[in-house]
């Protein structure tokens, strides 16, 4: 499965502050703008620390076990793709 590039404007907006990959998925960690960080798992896509990222707002799933990481995730969300900010 491929990440969807989401369109300008459509969801919020953040800073990551992690990303890594596993199992055919890209983990990302960001930061809000009052510093709230939110996990989030996409198809794999190319993104690192530092970049300012869009993507949609999805219920999260709570105490998530990612068994490829072996790290449960307190709240998680499951998205179709995120955009960088340019």
């Amino acid at each position: 499965m491929k990440a969807q590039e989401i369109p300008a404007g459509a969801g919020q907006k953040g800073k990551v502050t992690q990303t890594m990959n596993s199992g055919g998925y890209t983990y990302v960690e960001a930061a809000n703008d009052k510093g709230e960080k939110l996990w989030m798992a996409l198809p794999e896509f190319k993104v690192k620390v530092g970049d300012t990222i869009e993507y949609p707002v999805a219920p999260p799933m709570v105490n998530f076990q990612s068994k490829t990481l072996n790290k449960t995730f307190d709240k998680i969300m499951f998205i179709p793709g995120i955009r960088i900010v340019k």
